[in-house]
């Protein structure tokens, strides 16, 4: 009956199989290329409570992660409720006014929310897991992926013209207080976590100086005092740590700590400061750009520059005293995984 409406009012033509297949086979098969027991194996498994629409009160399921996947099963019966795949995450949500709370987005656009006694190490696990899969961009933010800032879909890297606009959005605006955050915001809704797709300029006629930008923006950045640090709450603090993540990526922002003149000293200042706050958003942050400048994530790096940068990193003593104490504190108190893993990135 469907083909036939189909014909007659659509004018779409359905095929259907002579060969169909059983129930048996559908339950087998029904995850594609993941219903083999490599993809649903779990490696780790964490009690949640899924925060959902369809249900009132959230709903307990039982979060495995596995080499490639992630799984959401029913406690009582162990059934594979929902699968998907590791890569296909986009960004970790640590929600600031829950500590229980957080959420996974992915790239189709979809974010699903979770509460969990345990939500540092989860997400420390979660995200070991899938930069080890291949996916080097997911990170972990307090606040939703502004999707209206973005230029393009999430599965869609944005072009060598909308990078270099963004990169003069931050070196025109970030001095004016009021445009700051949506500065920030923008770069880093577009901009991939693991760096610039376009950071080396092209040899055309008409092509910009990219090192010229980068240095720039690192630059308007980096400039500002302490007292445009105070200014900052932590949502804006963890937004210019990402971005500051992303430019040193590159291979002139991996020089830049080095050699341009007073960039060391701001960066230092930068970090004592979110350091001080004690609030482990902010921390890991600050924690994850400071591995950006000890191992590079460019391609043809100098190993001199690595050194260099790995040696002005463990000259302040009083830099180190201060990371020292902040671990230890954490081993302590059993908290702060995420932060501590970082660390040990």
């Amino acid at each position: 009956m469907i083909v036939n409406n189909a014909q007659q009012n659509l004018g779409i033509e359905i095929k259907v199989l002579k060969n169909q297949i059983s129930i048996d086979q559908f339950e087998r098969e029904r995850f594609g290329k993941f219903s083999g027991d490599q993809h649903q194996t779990s490696l780790s498994e964490f009690m949640v409570q899924k925060i959902t629409p369809r249900h009132s009160e959230p709903m307990r399921r039982i979060l495995c992660l596995t080499d490639t996947t992630i799984l959401e099963r029913d406690p009582q019966t162990y059934s594979v409720c929902t699968l998907r795949p590791l890569g296909e995450i986009f960004a970790l949500i640590r929600c600031d006014d829950n500590i229980q709370k957080f959420s996974i987005e992915y790239k189709n656009g979809l974010t699903r929310s979770y509460l969990t006694n345990d939500r540092d190490s989860l997400l420390a696990t979660l995200l070991d897991s899938v930069r080890s899969c291949g996916n080097q961009d997911v990170h972990v933010r307090i606040t939703r992926t502004p999707r209206g800032k973005r230029v393009g879909p999430l599965t869609a890297p944005v072009d060598e013209e909308s990078e270099a606009i963004l990169l003069k959005y931050i070196i025109n605006c970030y001095q004016y207080p009021v445009k700051r955050f949506d500065v920030l915001e923008r770069f880093n809704a577009n901009v991939p976590y693991s760096g610039l797709n376009y950071s080396v300029t092209q040899e055309s006629l008409f092509s910009e100086n990219k090192e010229r930008l980068i240095g720039g923006a690192l630059q308007a950045l980096v400039g500002a005092g302490k007292e445009d640090l105070n200014q900052l709450n932590n949502v804006d603090l963890e937004a210019s740590f990402h971005v500051l993540r992303r430019l040193l990526a590159s291979k002139v922002g991996f020089a830049a700590f080095t050699n341009q003149p007073g960039f060391r000293e701001a960066i230092g200042l930068r970090v004592v400061h979110a350091l001080k706050r004690n609030n482990l958003a902010v921390t890991y942050a600050s924690i994850d750009m400071i591995n950006a400048l000890m191992h590079p994530m460019h391609a043809e790096y100098d190993l001199k520059q690595e050194q260099m940068n790995k040696s002005s990193l463990l000259h302040s003593k009083g830099f180190l005293e201060q990371l020292l104490d902040m671990w230890t504190k954490h081993v302590n108190l059993g908290s702060g995984a995420l932060v501590l893993s970082a660390m040990l990135d």
